[in-house]
This record gives C-alpha cells, sequence and structure tokens, in this order.
C-alpha cells in the first residue's frame, strides 16, 4: 500500500518536473515578458527567438532587477555600465578571469575577501589612496602574500576593531 503511495507520487513529481523542464528548455516567447519587460528588452525584439534560453533568461531577469531599483539606483547602474564600457578590452577581460576565479573559491573565502572589500570601502578616501599607493609598491611576491592572508584567514569585525585570529597552521 505505501509502495503504490509512493510510486504515485514518484510519477506525479516527475510529470511535474517534466513539465517545468520543458518550459525552461523551451525558452520564453516574446509575447511571455510583461509590457514593461518588452519595453526595457525592445532592442532584442527582432531576435529574441534566436537567442539561447540562458540569454533569454538572463536578460528577463536584469529587466526584473531594473524594474525593482529605485531612480537612484538606476542611475547608479547607468553610470557603473557606462564606466564598463569606458574600459579597455583587455582591462574588461582581466576582470571577467579575476570574477570567474572568484567565483570558483569556497563560500568562506568569498565571505572574507567581501568582509575585506567592504572594510576597504568604509575607509576615507585619503586613507584608500594611500594604501593605493603602497600597494602599486608592492613586489608581486608580496602582493601574492596578502592575497593569500586576506583569503585564508577569517576576519571578525566588531563594531571600533577588527581582530584576526591567529593561524593554528
Amino acid at each position: 500500500m505505501k509502495s503504490n503511495r509512493f510510486n504515485r507520487l514518484l510519477m506525479v513529481l516527475l510529470g511535474c518536473c517534466s513539465i517545468s523542464w520543458s518550459v525552461v528548455a523551451a525558452g520564453l516567447t516574446w509575447d511571455e515578458l510583461d509590457s514593461e519587460q518588452r519595453q526595457l528588452l525592445q532592442r532584442f525584439e527582432g531576435r529574441w527567438e534566436q537567442l539561447p534560453e540562458e540569454r533569454q533568461l538572463l536578460l528577463q531577469k536584469g529587466a526584473d532587477r531594473w524594474q525593482d531599483m529605485t531612480p537612484k539606483q538606476r542611475k547608479r547602474a547607468q553610470q557603473q555600465f557606462s564606466n564598463w564600457q569606458a574600459l579597455p578590452d583587455a582591462q574588461k577581460q582581466t576582470i571577467r578571469d579575476r570574477f570567474q576565479r572568484f567565483k570558483q573559491l569556497p563560500p568562506e573565502q568569498q565571505k572574507n575577501l567581501r568582509k575585506a572589500r567592504q572594510r576597504f570601502k568604509d575607509l576615507p578616501a585619503e586613507r584608500k589612496q594611500q594604501l593605493r599607493e603602497r600597494w602599486k609598491k608592492l613586489p608581486a611576491d608580496q602582493k601574492r602574500a596578502l592575497r593569500d592572508k586576506i583569503i585564508d584567514r577569517p576576519v571578525i569585525i566588531r563594531k571600533h576593531q577588527t581582530v584576526r585570529p591567529t593561524d593554528k597552521r
């Protein structure tokens, strides 16, 4: 009796999965986008059906994010995009490569890097400039050692201090 009920449940779940998979596999038609999404993505209308499904989903997700932004957030996003477009291709590729390496790090190391970046962003402008200048003067092996230290060692941030636990290796 239990086995029969389990088999029916399994069949229903598999049926649902196959239906949802076929929807994902088929991609999105232009008409499935809402009017705001179509307006934002209008430059893709003529070739929408030829875009890979993954690209369609990413564009739809981006349009959704844009719709959820405040005017201030939109202005900042436009400025960041303009800055990106102004970068030389070689620098864009370097950034893409670093991002791929970051995504391959374990979650704990990603967390440590995000915290370190946030601490840097929170510094006064003159202190950030001092650190940038110091960084430029460091030899490559010292830069590598500092990067490793930031990635590998947890950082505990308290209100007015940063405590680095001792390395017990």
